[in-house]
């Protein structure tokens, strides 16, 4: 079976509870490329990484940064918090350009407000 990485990026302020639900709910989950599996080899599983820590200093490059590498997928939680500009530890805006810059899939976006149209 093979893992399909998942990166959650989410502020804790205002998202931390979508962001846990939608951990409990797709990490481990299996996916399958087509309808009905033959082997092993054709599923994969959810490997959801959600981070709970503090901002520090040495998170960007000793965890955020090679998460995002290994990822397959980014899920944003969009709340008001996340689309508010931080001058220190910024990792929501850091996330989202890093995945941006480098990666040539669109990130998912999970509306927590249920706003939709208004944001």
């Amino acid at each position: 079976m093979r893992k399909c990485p998942v990166f959650i990026c989410y502020r804790q302020v205002d998202g931390t509870k979508i962001a846990q639900w939608l951990f409990k709910n797709l990490h481990g989950k299996c996916l399958s490329d087509r309808g009905e599996v033959d082997t092993a080899e054709e599923v994969s599983s959810l490997d959801v990484y959600f981070d709970q820590t503090a901002p520090a200093v040495g998170d960007w490059k000793a965890i955020h940064q090679p998460r995002l590498h290994t990822s397959q997928a980014m899920i944003i939680v969009c709340t008001p918090g996340s689309f508010q500009r931080l001058e220190k530890n910024d990792w929501v805006h850091r996330e989202i350009e890093w995945w941006l810059k480098n990666r040539k899939v669109a990130p998912i976006l999970i509306d927590a407000t249920g706003e939709g149209e208004r944001w």
